[in-house]
């Protein structure tokens, strides 16, 4: 097992108690409007990398609002062409605000984000989430492995939203998943998720990857939330211990 980070663990945050403590009482109503999910990523991010919703008070539902506008217009330009896209999403801890970055389009299978922070602004802003879409014509419409790698081991992520036609899917990372975790174990654990499932045949393969989110969520701590564009960005925590 090869983990990064000077301790060789994969817990290695460290914040502040008067940061802690803001975190701790944005983050105790169980339904989240827009605005206190804006706060909550700021908080967060004002803390330093690594640090997450504690997963005590992990909310039953969040309004996503202005990430499901960002995530509709990108899911229009999908659906035309079935290349998928992104959009990387920066706190500014300078401005305490939340910043669309650079759009990207990729491939029929992938895209990458571009995380970089506006020139001159590289000391105040950090990626803390991404919104990016799926191609319609894909069989499931939940998060892969490579959704997974790109956003678990980076200790900066709090949260990824994705856009497969109608449906919206969101992750987020709680105090108890790992902000340390490397890459090579990440695809370990992964491949031996898909070799159980046997997600390489697609019958039932839409069962399989949601079965495949859930087994993923529960080892890593993850928050799995679910919506559609009619509910206006509105999701909702799904249990994913059942």
């Amino acid at each position: 097992m090869t983990l990064v980070g000077p301790d060789h663990g994969m817990y290695t945050s460290k914040i502040r108690p008067q940061d802690q403590q803001v975190i701790d009482d944005l983050t105790q109503p169980p339904n989240w409007d827009y605005p206190q999910w804006r706060r909550v990523l700021i908080a967060l991010a004002t803390a330093g990398n690594g640090n997450f919703v504690p997963a005590h008070h992990r909310p039953e539902t969040i309004n996503l609002q202005v990430w499901e506008t960002e995530a509709a217009a990108l899911n229009r330009e999908t659906l035309k062409d079935g290349l998928e896209r992104a959009t990387p999403i920066l706190v500014d801890t300078e401005k305490k605000a939340l910043i669309g970055g650079k759009r990207t389009v990729g491939t029929h299978g992938g895209v990458v984000f571009d995380k970089t922070p506006q020139p001159g602004k590289e000391q105040f802003q950090r990626c803390i989430g991404t919104i990016h879409t799926h191609p319609f014509d894909i069989a499931t419409p939940m998060m892969g492995g490579s959704d997974y790698l790109a956003f678990l081991p980076d200790a900066s992520q709090i949260a990824m939203m994705m856009a497969w036609g109608g449906f919206r899917v969101l992750v987020v990372k709680t105090s108890v998943t790992p902000n340390n975790i490397s890459s090579d174990l990440l695809k370990r654990r992964l491949a031996a998720y898909e070799e159980e499932l046997d997600i390489i045949d697609n019958e039932n393969i839409g069962k399989k990857y949601i079965e495949y989110n859930k087994m993923i969520c529960t080892e890593f701590g993850l928050v799995l939330y679910l919506g559609d564009e009619k509910q206006g960005g509105l999701v909702k925590r799904i249990e994913v211990t059942k």
